[in-house]
C-alpha cells in the first residue's frame, strides 16, 4: 500500500470514530498485532528465500496521556539500522474502536510518518486527543532513545 493511501486510510477511519466516539470510558487493551490481516492481493508475499534483514533491536515503552480518556499508552519501537518503526501499540480506556483502529493503522510505520499524521488530530473541544497524545508519546520515547 502507498504511503498516500495509507495516510488517507489512517485520517479517514480516525474521524470517522472519532465523530462515533461517545465520552464515556471503556476498557481497551487490544494490540495491533491482533488486529493484522495477511497481505492484499497483488502484493508479494514474503519469500522464503529473502535476503536476512538488517539487526533490530525493540524497546518497550509506556506514556501517560493528559486531557484525553486514554489512561495509558504503550507501544514498542522497532530501530532496524537508521529506519524506527512502531509496533505493538495498546491503549489502556478510551474508545475501544478509535484506539484499536489507531493501533492497527500505525502498525509497522515509520515514527516520522505516524507524528506528523496524528500530531494535530483533535477531539471535540479537548485540544487534543488520543492520536495526538501518541504523537507526543512518540516523540518523547525518541528523545529518550
Amino acid at each position: 500500500m502507498t504511503r498516500k493511501l495509507t495516510t488517507y486510510l489512517l485520517i479517514a477511519l480516525l474521524l470517522f470514530t472519532l465523530a462515533s466516539c461517545k465520552n464515556g470510558e471503556s476498557r481497551n487493551e487490544t494490540t495491533a498485532a491482533e488486529q493484522q490481516s495477511p497481505s492484499l492481493p497483488g502484493e508479494p508475499a514474503q519469500s522464503l528465500d529473502a535476503p536476512p534483514q538488517a539487526q533490530s533491536h525493540t524497546v518497550r515503552h509506556e506514556y501517560t496521556p493528559s486531557g484525553v480518556c486514554a489512561r495509558k499508552i504503550e507501544f514498542s519501537l522497532v530501530h532496524t539500522g537508521d529506519v524506527i518503526t512502531i509496533s505493538d501499540v495498546v491503549f489502556t480506556g478510551g474508545c475501544a474502536g478509535n484506539a484499536k483502529g489507531i493501533a492497527a493503522l500505525v502498525e509497522g510505520l515509520s515514527v516520522d510518518e505516524v507524528i506528523s499524521t496524528l500530531e494535530d488530530v483533535p477531539c471535540g473541544n479537548r485540544g487534543t486527543s488520543c492520536p495526538a497524545q501518541l504523537a507526543l508519546a512518540l516523540r518523547e520515547a525518541l528523545d529518550a532513545d
